[in-house]
């Protein structure tokens, strides 16, 4: 008879000790997922946790803050929106701050096991997550735990290089010009529309440095990816000499602003560009004559994430074709999978702003990974940019 409660006691310590294990980790247990934007529907979020178990925290940043509170209507100020881009989440900068400390503990104990990092998985443009990847803050991934990538396009996982796989590219978008048909009188063709003075104070610029830059290279013929200091230096100065005619530098404001018709004409991707279509008729979309550049956005997995396993099984859910599809429609932006397109309406995937003809994506190289030294060229002239558009 007294057996039974014994038995009874040691399988509630045993759980108990389980429970304990779980929750004295570096954080909660639940995943950490990071993307650049808005791109991950809530919905399919919601549904790989009801199948795994596994609970999700959503963050969206950098290109996003200001755009959640323009949609959501909390504000139509253009200021207050455009000042929710002044402290984005920067997660090149926050990886690069966990390195150091992780660096640190491992070398003030050799029974450490390091810091754990914030984030788990990441979904961040391409360029962006390369320098991450050379810097050792990502995890080479296992294509066994996540047998969905072989749903991405070679042409697009061969942004990897020929190393190991460390990030799974599933979006893209092309940029141009949205411009209002109510505001402007002529048809647009040109990036140097940007720079019409008949438009003074209702031109809208892109929140970052190499997007702000790659309208002023290519507007000049350049490469968008140039390492030359004096081509950089050269577009920059074209951009100094815009700033009078430019309401903002910002993603999300471009939203509101073209939306209420506050603005004429703003640089944007493709996916931003037909998200704000649909709020406004008056609007239209442009893939300027001189050529244009695209962006892709990568999945990864970091270096100091704590749970892989689940990690990889979020990539994988996202990664299959239908989930593909159903993100793709969502955030606007064009797919990496040709299974995913395939499960879109027609009219989607005919878009010819979603995915232009192959003759256009020949003037539309893709924004790419610079060196440190151009890229600490960019921060710099871009930083002088901002502080000569500050009132």
């Amino acid at each position: 008879m007294r057996k039974k409660p014994l038995a009874f006691l040691l399988t509630l310590a045993i759980t108990l000790a389980l429970a304990l294990s779980l929750t004295s980790c570096g954080k909660d247990t639940a995943l950490t997922v990071y993307a650049e934007g808005d791109f991950i529907k809530q919905d399919l979020i919601d549904a790989f946790t009801e199948d795994t178990g596994i609970e999700v925290h959503y963050l969206t940043g950098t290109r996003t803050p200001a755009e959640t509170l323009a949609k959501s209507g909390t504000s139509s100020d253009s200021s207050a929106i455009m000042a929710a881009e002044e402290n984005p989440v920067n997660i090149l900068s926050d990886l690069r701050e966990w390195k150091k400390e992780n660096q640190s503990a491992l070398a003030e104990s050799s029974e450490s096991e390091g810091v754990p990092c914030e984030y788990d998985v990441i979904l961040a443009d391409q360029a962006t997550v390369s320098q991450l990847h050379d810097e050792g803050c990502l995890q080479t991934l296992d294509t066994t735990a996540i047998a969905n990538a072989e749903q991405i396009n070679d042409a697009y996982l061969a942004l990897n290089g020929d190393g190991g796989l460390y990030s799974i590219p599933v979006l893209w978008g092309t940029a141009g010009i949205v411009w209002n048909t109510e505001l402007v009188s002529e048809q647009v063709s040109s990036w140097k529309s940007l720079w019409d003075k008949d438009y003074s104070k209702k031109i809208l610029m892109p929140a970052t440095a190499r997007d702000c830059a790659a309208v002023a290279l290519t507007v000049r013929g350049r490469d968008v990816n140039t390492t030359k200091k004096k081509t950089i230096q050269a577009a920059y100065k074209s951009l100094r000499k815009q700033v009078p005619l430019v309401a903002g530098y910002s993603d999300g404001a471009a939203y509101t602003m073209m939306t209420n018709n506050a603005a004429a004409l703003a640089a944007a991707y493709s996916g931003a560009a037909i998200d704000m279509m649909s709020g406004n008729p008056n609007l239209a979309f442009v893939l300027p004559d001189e050529g244009s550049w695209r962006i892709c956005y990568s999945y990864c997995i970091s270096a100091g994430s704590e749970w892989t396993e689940e990690a990889e099984k979020f990539v994988n859910y996202m990664c299959s074709a239908s989930n593909l599809a159903k993100n793709a429609v969502y955030c606007k932006y064009s797919t990496t999978s040709d299974q995913a397109l395939e499960k879109m309406d027609k009219a989607w995937h005919n878009n010819p702003l979603a995915y232009p003809d192959k003759s256009i994506l020949k003037k539309a190289p893709l924004l790419t990974q610079l060196d440190g030294e151009a890229e600490a060229l960019h921060t710099q002239l871009f930083q002088q940019l901002h502080e000569t558009a500050q009132p």
